[in-house]
């Protein structure tokens, strides 16, 4: 269980700073 919630806030944090660098590329 632990490692499934580590993983999903792994993919969160991704998922974020994927949207923040299409943001700056962007701009």
């Amino acid at each position: 269980m632990l490692a499934t919630a580590m993983d999903a806030a792994d993919d969160g944090e991704t998922s974020l700073k994927e949207q923040i660098r299409r943001l700056t590329n962007e701009n």
